[in-house]
């Protein structure tokens, strides 16, 4: 069968919609355990190591393990009811939902999730009006700006493991902040029939991504844990041969020439293989603590700087957000006023509660930190960089699940990580490590 666009959730026309809504329904009243809506969910869902499942996240199968994930679910809705007289579910395909602009109907969501009458509906979701959290102009700079498959994706999975630009912030801050609900705790945001589109327009970013940087991913002979027949990654490298496809503009893909430096040796130098005097743990007990370190002098403006947080352990009983102000030595950070923020503020790590470590094991995130760093690079003012953390507490839903809720003062438990590194230039220059403890003794 010929692939079959994945389109828009708002561009759907109503029977489009009413099929996909009556492919949701069918599996969601499907009382067969082995093939079901909550079977499918439980493989993003449910987490064990004998034999190994669950979703994968801060490591480079975290797009492949979640192209396979809405596959293989996506199958089973055009499965569900393709005889349908007028419900036909054959030709079904996950809608996209384009969360980096203002639904055109509903408040905070497109309005076919804030209908009360719809099986995509969930009453847990924040719901209050918001503008989106993340803009398609910062969507288009994730994509062009980091043309590494590591860095785009997430470290080598079991090798140097950390965050990639796509899923931190954006991805974790929209599942612990911005949806909330389900969606905020990782044993059950599969339940919330959002996260198929949520993920479905994640999926899509990723397509755009190889279609500008024509880089395919690594590790093709890495399985894809959890699924029955054992897919790796070579097996989702192109939608086409899953059964689907996107559109895209010419503005979205065309090539654009970038430094030759940005485009070689970024893995290369990736924290994780840092060899650096080992300090004390450093630990963010409370959402009111900061950190802050002195800069360095720069000769000249970097071509690329990057933040690190090397060596992290995330918690995993609360989300983390950590706003980071690059600022002159000295002033008072003031991460509520919004001239402050206006002026200062660099970028944001997010980390949602769905990073399952183990014992003894550590990931890494960064943030690019460009124009901060480059504005400040020619001043005759020393600079510092502050992180101020703060902690999005669980609340109980009507489900019974942990889910996050967006709070202050949350003293839940603590963000650890080894040490703060710049990376200037992408490759060849050497790493400025700001320090594995607080300077400033606060």
């Amino acid at each position: 069968m010929a692939p079959i666009e994945r389109k828009n959730i708002e561009d759907l026309t109503d029977a489009q919609l009413n099929a996909y809504e009556h492919a949701v329904d069918t599996l969601l009243n499907d009382p067969n355990p082995a093939t079901n809506y909550r079977h499918h969910a439980n493989f993003h869902n449910v987490f064990s190591q004998t034999p190994p499942r669950g979703c994968e996240h801060r490591n480079d199968l975290f797009f492949p393990w979640h192209r396979y994930h809405l596959y293989n679910f996506e199958r089973a809705l055009q499965a569900s009811d393709p005889d349908h007289a007028t419900l036909s579910t054959k030709n079904v395909t996950i809608p996209f939902w384009d969360w980096t602009v203002a639904p055109c109907q509903g408040v905070r969501y497109p309005m076919a999730f804030e209908n009360i009458a719809s099986r995509l509906f969930n009453e847990e979701r924040n719901s209050d009006i918001a503008d989106p959290t993340f803009t398609a102009g910062y969507m288009t700079d994730i994509i062009r700006q980091n043309p590494d498959w590591n860095k785009f994706a997430g470290g080598p999975k079991d090798q140097n493991e950390f965050f990639g630009a796509l899923e931190n912030p954006a991805h974790n801050t929209m599942h612990g902040a911005f949806i909330g609900g389900p969606m905020a705790d990782p044993l059950s945001a599969a339940e919330d029939p959002i996260y198929w589109s949520f993920h479905c327009f994640i999926d899509r970013l990723w397509e755009r991504w190889s279609k500008v940087h024509g880089v395919p991913p690594t590790c093709f002979d890495c399985e894809l844990r959890g699924f029955p027949g054992s897919p790796s990654t070579r097996d989702v490298e192109h939608p086409e041969g899953l059964g689907y496809f996107y559109k895209f503009s010419d503005d979205e893909i065309a090539p654009l020439p970038m430094p030759g430096a940005l485009h070689t040796g970024l893995s290369s130098m990736m924290p994780g293989d840092l060899a650096v005097d080992r300090e004390e743990l450093m630990t963010l007990k409370t959402s009111s603590r900061p950190l802050t370190y002195a800069l360095p002098r720069m000769q000249q403006p970097p071509s690329r700087a990057d933040l690190w947080l090397v060596q992290l352990v995330p918690p995993t009983d609360v989300s983390y957000r950590i706003s980071v102000f690059v600022h002159p030595s000295g002033a008072e950070v003031k991460p509520d006023d919004p001239q402050f923020r206006a002026q200062h503020l660099a970028g944001d790590f997010s980390f949602w509660r769905a990073h399952h470590l183990l014992p003894g094991q550590t990931a890494g995130a960064f943030i690019p930190i460009t124009p901060t760093l480059r504005n400040s690079a020619h001043s005759e003012t020393d600079f510092e960089l502050t992180l101020v953390p703060k902690a999005l507490p669980a609340r109980r839903g009507a489900t019974g699940h942990s889910h996050e809720h967006g709070g202050h003062g949350s003293q839940l438990g603590p963000l650890e990580f080894q040490s703060v590194v710049l990376q200037l230039n992408g490759n060849g220059a050497p790493n400025i490590r700001l320090g594995g403890v607080d300077p400033h003794g606060r």
